[in-house]
């Protein structure tokens, strides 16, 4: 089973997938001052009533870096790059 997580600017949502599809979906909202409350929140309400060790992989995404570089609300940052495997 996967668990999935989306902290949006908004709500985190939280999905229980298995391999028949979702099994549960919660919403909370996010709290922007403390990222890591909404984000438990969400584990906990989706795990009521579902044993943990079921639980295989955990996918988290998020659109707040995103917003944050649209939006021009962070701090101007450098970025150096040097050549290498990969890049």
């Amino acid at each position: 089973m996967i668990l999935g997580l989306d902290v949006g600017g908004t709500n985190t949502d939280v999905v229980f997938l298995s391999p028949k599809g979702v099994q549960k979906y919660v919403k909370v909202p996010t709290q922007p001052d403390n990222l890591f409350k909404s984000v438990l929140s969400g584990f906990t309400l989706i795990l009521e009533d579902v044993d943990p060790g079921l639980v295989e992989r955990v996918v988290i995404s998020t659109t707040l870096t995103t917003n944050a570089i649209v939006q021009q609300t962070v701090t101007p940052v450098g970025i150096i790059v040097s050549a290498g495997p990969g890049i």
